[in-house]
Order: C-alpha cells, then structure tokens, then sequence
C-alpha cells in the first residue's frame, strides 16, 4: 500500500513537470525567432532613421565597397561625396530558398569602413531584392526622396517596417 501511494505522489509531481518541460521546448523555437526579428527591427530603427536624416543624395541602387552584394540603398550627406552610407544585401541558397543578409556599411570610396549586420535570414521578396527599400518623393520635388522604408520579411513572414525622412530644403 504504502508503495502505491509513492507511486501515485511521485506521478501527481512529475507529470506537470514533464508537461512544463515540454511546453518550454516547444515555445523556445518560436521566441529564438520572435526574438531575431525584434533585434533585425530594433537595429534598423536604430541606423536608418539617422542616416536618411543627414542625407543630402539618396539612391536605392548603386556600388558596394565590397563584391558579391546588392546594394539596396545608398546614402550620401553631400553630392558627389566619397564616404556613403550603403544598405547591401548578400545572397546565399539554404535548402532551395533564397536568404538574405542585410549590412549597412560605411564606404569611403571603395574603402569598406565599419560594418553592422541588421538582419540575416531574409526572404527574398518576388521582385527581388531591390523590392525591400521604397522612396516616398517630396511635394512638388519628384526627383527628390523625402522618406524611405525598409520592409523586411523574417523567418516567420512577418513583415517588418522601418521609416527614416530626410530634412529637405534649407536649415
């Protein structure tokens, strides 16, 4: 009897335990991922709101410093300046998908400067990688970029958007 009723307290602690221990598991994939996407937005809001801000030349295209990426945008604080701000992506295949990785990268000429990775894991969007930055023109300025976003899609789909403005006109 007295075995019984071990057996029987031992299953009413172990049991939920077990069940926690499960549940734990379950959800840690879900927030590791939660958690790379809220760091890749912290970043870029962080970077892109400051760098379209001081910006005097905004182009969604143009040369990295380093080969093998696709610059998504790139930003100059004065017209044919040589230190430039650029967003490149760098593309690899993991299991027959298209990843991506997003650097923001200071250049000086075709000297790489500081780098800072904002996010990897990106899915491609279906007009490729030059679909992540949209530039907004100003009123009555329709060559002139006044806002951009960066829209980028995490290992879970869930889209991300981050918007920086630029100061136009006189200070």
């Amino acid at each position: 009897m007295e075995v019984l009723l071990a057996l029987v307290i031992s299953a009413a602690i172990v049991v939920p335990l077990l069940a926690w221990m499960v549940l734990g598991y379950q959800q840690q994939a879900t927030i590791t991922v939660q958690s790379h996407d809220d760091n890749a937005a912290n970043q870029l809001s962080i970077e892109l709101p400051r760098d379209v801000a001081s910006s005097a030349v905004v182009a969604t295209a143009g040369t990295d410093c380093v080969a093998g990426t696709t610059v998504v945008l790139q930003l100059q604080r004065a017209a044919g300046a040589t230190r430039r701000v650029v967003y490149a992506v760098s593309e690899s295949t993991v299991g027959g998908r298209a990843l991506g990785t997003l650097t923001r990268r200071v250049c000086d000429g075709s000297t790489p400067g500081g780098a800072t990775e904002i996010s990897d894991e990106l899915t491609r969007p279906p007009g490729g990688w030059a679909d992540l930055v949209r530039c907004s023109p100003a009123v009555g300025q329709p060559d002139a970029c006044r806002s951009v976003t960066v829209e980028l899609t995490g290992p879970r789909g869930r889209p991300m958007a981050v918007t920086g403005t630029r100061r136009l006109g006189a200070p």
